[in-house]
C-alpha cells in the first residue's frame, strides 16, 4: 500500500516537471466560456498544461479583421478576465489574437 501511494505520487510529481497536457474534456469548459465573449468570433489551439496545482492556458481567438489592435488587446483581456472569474485553478492565460478572415479562404 505504501509503495503504491508512493508511486501515484511520484507519477504525478512527474507528469507536473514536464508540464504534461490536461485532458481535452477539462479543456472544452474553458473553452465554451471564451466563446462566450461576444467579439470573439471563435478559438483554436487551446492547450493547457498543470503548473503544480494551478493551471496554463495558451489560446488562439479570432476577433473580426477590421477590429483595431487596441481592441483586440481589450478583447484578450475581456477572455483572460472572463476565465479567471469562472475558473479559479487558471493561474496565467496566453492569448493571441488573429483575424478571423484568414480562416474563411
Amino acid at each position: 500500500m505504501i509503495l503504491k501511494a508512493g508511486l501515484e505520487t511520484g507519477y504525478r510529481s512527474v507528469l507536473e516537471l514536464v508540464d504534461a497536457a490536461i485532458p481535452q474534456q477539462m479543456l472544452d469548459r474553458h473553452q465554451e466560456t471564451i466563446l462566450q465573449v461576444e467579439e470573439v468570433k471563435g478559438c483554436h489551439h487551446l492547450r493547457g498544461r498543470m503548473v503544480g496545482s494551478f493551471l496554463h492556458l495558451d489560446v488562439h481567438i479570432e476577433v473580426d479583421p477590421f477590429t483595431s489592435v487596441s481592441a483586440a488587446h481589450h478583447i484578450s483581456e475581456h477572455v483572460r478576465q472572463r476565465i479567471h472569474e469562472s475558473h479559479p485553478e487558471v493561474a496565467e492565460v496566453f492569448i493571441v489574437h488573429t483575424l478571423r478572415s484568414f480562416y474563411l479562404l
